[in-house]
């Protein structure tokens, strides 16, 4: 089952904070982050004023499903922030990089690492 893209928002700041971060990483590296990239490239970028309240932007708090299995609540964040902690997911995890722009009701399909793909619901962001 293929489902169209959603209609991604991302701030200009983190827009900006991101592209700074792929553009400074190791050929290798920005390789294996090519999906969150195609996603900032397809992202209607807005100033932090103009945002949707009920968009996932870095920092958020999102609950969500993958596929038909239970919900899911973490906070997305930069790798650096992670700080071993469970209930953080990294924007350059493939999940979080999906997470990103998605407004509540959104559906996505996301690869795995396994080359199969996932179905992400966006329930809750806060």
């Amino acid at each position: 089952m293929t489902h169209k893209l959603p209609r991604i928002f991302v701030s200009s700041t983190d827009f900006e904070r991101l592209m700074a971060r792929l553009r400074a990483l190791p050929i290798a590296d920005a390789d294996r982050l090519q999906g969150l990239a195609d996603e900032l490239d397809r992202a209607d970028v807005r100033d932090c004023r103009a945002m949707p309240a009920d968009v996932v932007m870095m920092g958020s708090t999102v609950t969500f499903a993958i596929g038909t299995g239970a919900d899911l609540t973490l906070t997305l964040v930069y790798p650096d922030e992670m700080d071993g902690q469970a209930d953080r997911i990294s924007v350059f995890a493939p999940v979080g990089s999906a997470l990103l722009g998605l407004p509540v009701g959104a559906r996505i399909e996301w690869p795995r690492p396994d080359g199969l793909t996932q179905l992400i619901t966006i329930k809750q962001v806060s």
